[in-house]
């Protein structure tokens, strides 16, 4: 018995996760579930307890919220490449795919701006 349980889920999810970098996922599909969907899910938590900080957290209180904020980045780059990627194959409306790129550049302005307000948080 070779076949693990389990093992056939893993390389779908494998071969989805390949497939959205690469940008094969429809533009749609990638942009509203992935890019907006995802990234709400994602991110609210962090901002939610972010705002909820009153102080400069502890030391190991900051390691957690910088590990978290590690994950969000990896799934940024994954999913705004995935999306540039998408559009740039997209065969429909030009118009659809230049503006999904427009929105992957704000995107990546509001993640720089994120990370800045994180990492440089005023300690006093």
């Amino acid at each position: 018995m070779d076949r693990l349980p389990g093992r056939r889920s893993m390389a779908r999810l494998t071969a989805g996760i390949a497939a959205l970098w690469r940008g094969e996922v429809a533009l749609v599909r990638t942009y509203w579930l992935f890019t907006i969907l995802g990234g709400i899910i994602l991110v609210l938590p962090f901002l939610v307890l972010l705002m909820a900080l009153t102080e400069p957290p502890e030391d190991s209180v900051a390691r957690w919220f910088l590990a978290y904020l590690a994950v969000i980045l990896l799934y940024g780059v994954w999913v705004l490449v995935g999306t540039w990627r998408s559009a740039s194959n997209y065969q429909g409306n030009s118009n659809w795919a230049l503006l999904a790129k427009i929105c992957v550049v704000v995107e990546i302005c509001k993640a720089v701006s994120l990370a800045a307000a994180v990492l440089f948080m005023d300690a006093g």
